[in-house]
């Protein structure tokens, strides 16, 4: 069992804090007792209760396990620092009384207390001050007296008329004293089960009592206006609230105002408190906003301009640059997967009518009785079967597959093909420079993903066959000098310089 100090300013809504912890006690200890002097409670099973400086309430009578919600506990003399019983007036109504009847001489047994304890001091100033002990006789005296004229004697009446204004003051003390034995006892709440919630405007008018007793400080702040507050705990209670020790709460949350709870007490929910935004706050959010947008904006492009569909006009050009551009390697490998692709996919043979394959009957038989050919010939010329299978074979030979090759593995190609690729990056020389050894191509480019183990076994004087070495179709076979014209041999015999010049020049690049 705990005991909680609220606090917070006017306008915070502490109230409606109370109310919803009430309303969530209710439900979750339906068999506990709720005690409150929330201004007009009227929330089901919550009990009302009521304090005055004269008659201030005492949490001591509540019940074992009761939960006690009070406001403004800094109004209470027993739990305010201020000292709110300077003009406390005691309940000194017994004594007037017997005054009174000691004045009337009408002697009750009400009176007589009042007499022994008069004696009593009596008795006791005479013990400190050393005089003789003559108050047993004086008492004896007065009964006597008492009893034979039924009134008191004049010189007790004298004392008792000193004596009670002293009696007075000592009864109007013993009950301050009593008031605030109720702060001072609220250590001893958990010994009885209670849960005690004192709320207040401001921790320095509480005294040292609630906060000594105190186990958990929340602390409420209302800010810019809005319909809620936040609320910081503390383990201890904080004297002192600002943005130092905020960052040492041991928890943060936020209360929103509920509508529905106003019905069960009496709220300033009319209040009109004006709403705010702070520019620092509007500051962050326009930044926040200016970087989110300038990402999706970012984003945006590099989406669009890797994604988003071009124009067709766009494509086609591009289309054409490309091709333009490809080289004849490259073109010869898309026309040998063209070529792959096509020889791949099974032709599909004509379905014919019986009328259609009477007609070319008609039609063969007719071409091999006029044209004079043979029945495999006209059948290629009338036959679409025949026809589609002999175009399919065709385009099959014209077109032969062509190998990939990988120059970065020269040694571990293999050409079965017919057709040779025109040109490609080919292992021509290789150079040992400081122990490494570097590749260059025909071009005298350096080939960096040549491997190291294939450009020493290059250097080494192991060769592999150069499938891209252009041949030379300029070549004649050999002819005597009778079988050509006197006019070709002259020409062959008189060879320009520049001529000469382009033959040398061809050899040196592998061209013949």
């Amino acid at each position: 069992m705990t005991q909680t100090l609220i606090s917070a300013p006017p306008r915070t809504g502490k109230s409606q804090y109370c109310v919803y912890l009430i309303d969530q006690f209710s439900k979750k200890y339906p068999n506990r007792q709720i005690f409150t002097n929330i201004i007009g409670i009227n929330y089901p099973g919550v009990i009302s209760i009521s304090s005055t400086i004269n008659r201030p309430f005492d949490w001591r009578d509540l019940p074992n396990g009761a939960i006690l919600f009070y406001d403004e506990c800094h109004e209470h003399p027993a739990f305010s620092d201020d000292d709110l019983l300077k003009h406390f007036q005691p309940d000194l109504s017994r004594l007037d009384m017997i005054s009174s009847l000691i004045d009337a001489n009408k002697i009750d047994y009400r009176v007589f207390p009042i007499i022994d304890e008069y004696y009593d001091d009596l008795y006791f100033k005479e013990m400190v001050n050393g005089i003789a002990l003559t108050i047993p006789d004086e008492k004896k005296i007065a009964a006597q007296h008492f009893v034979q004229h039924g009134k008191l004697p004049d010189f007790l009446k004298k004392g008792l008329s000193e004596f009670l204004p002293k009696l007075k003051k000592k009864e109007t003390v013993k009950q301050k004293e009593n008031i605030l034995d109720i702060g001072r006892t609220l250590t001893m709440h958990g010994h009885f089960g209670i849960d005690i919630f004192m709320i207040t405007q401001n921790v320095k008018r509480v005294n040292d009592a609630v906060k000594a007793a105190s186990s958990k400080h929340l602390v409420l702040r209302r800010m810019f206006g809005w319909d809620m507050c936040f609320i910081f705990e503390y383990i201890e209670v904080q004297t002192y609230f600002a943005a130092s020790n905020r960052k040492n709460a041991t928890r943060f949350s936020v209360f929103r105002y509920k509508k529905n709870l106003y019905k069960y007490y009496v709220s300033s929910e009319e209040h009109n408190i004006q709403k705010s935004m702070p520019v620092g706050l509007v500051m962050l959010f326009l930044f926040v906003i200016c970087i989110f947008g300038t990402a999706f904006y970012k984003g945006k492009n590099l989406y669009d301009s890797k994604y988003s569909d071009k124009k067709p006009q766009q494509v086609e050009k591009q289309d054409a640059g490309s091709a333009q551009n490809t080289s004849p390697v490259n073109n010869s490998n898309q026309q040998n997967l063209a070529a792959q692709q096509t020889a791949s996919q099974p032709v599909k043979p004509l379905q014919l009518s019986d009328s259609d394959k009477y007609h070319l009957q008609s039609l063969i038989d007719s071409c091999v009785n006029s044209q004079q050919m043979t029945l495999e010939q006209c059948k290629n010329i009338y036959d679409p079967a025949k026809s589609q299978s002999i175009a399919a074979s065709q385009t099959n030979q014209g077109q032969p597959v062509a190998p990939l090759y990988d120059s970065s593995n020269p040694y571990d190609y293999e050409y079965n093909a017919a057709k040779m690729p025109t040109d490609a990056p080919i292992l021509s020389n290789t150079i040992i420079y400081k122990g490494k050894c570097h590749a260059y191509s025909q071009q005298g480019t350096l080939m960096k993903n040549i491997k190291e183990s294939d450009c020493r076994r290059f250097a080494s004087g192991d060769r592999p066959f150069n499938y891209f070495k252009q041949q030379s179709f300029n070549s004649q076979p050999a002819l005597t000098a009778n079988t050509l014209p006197a006019a070709d041999v002259k020409t062959d015999q008189s060879m320009t310089a520049e001529d000469i010049a382009k033959y040398q020049e061809a050899k040196r690049q592998g061209l013949i």
